[in-house]
């Protein structure tokens, strides 16, 4: 979903014209807010899936600043994620191969 809106293919989180941001398919609020609450759980699983959704969500938001985009949502969640996202690091940059091995490694496929 995140390297969909990264390389503008689909906008998960953005409305199309003439819709409110309920109408949203995703909710970023609540995508945030889960990412947050489980980021430890996910490294620790997923370390390589982890990588790239704080590189993505660190991209993401300085190609387009999370407040001006959705100034619907309170502006605490952005910096909880972008204090997350500075704990974390967010230099390595996206390696499709090795996520989607370590997907199928977890998922015995």
């Amino acid at each position: 979903m995140l390297i969909n809106w990264f390389y503008k293919s689909s906008f998960a989180f953005r409305p199309d014209t003439g819709k409110t941001f309920l109408d949203c398919p995703n909710n970023i609020e609540n995508y945030l807010i889960a990412f947050q609450k489980n980021s430890n759980s996910i490294k620790n699983e997923l370390p390589v899936t982890h990588s790239s959704i704080c590189y993505l969500l660190n991209e993401l938001d300085k190609k387009m600043n999370f407040e001006s985009e959705f100034p619907h949502v309170d502006k605490r969640i952005f910096e909880n994620m972008r204090s997350l996202l500075r704990s974390e690091g967010t230099e390595e940059k996206l390696n499709f191969d090795r996520s989607f091995e370590e997907i199928k490694e977890k998922l015995n496929i």
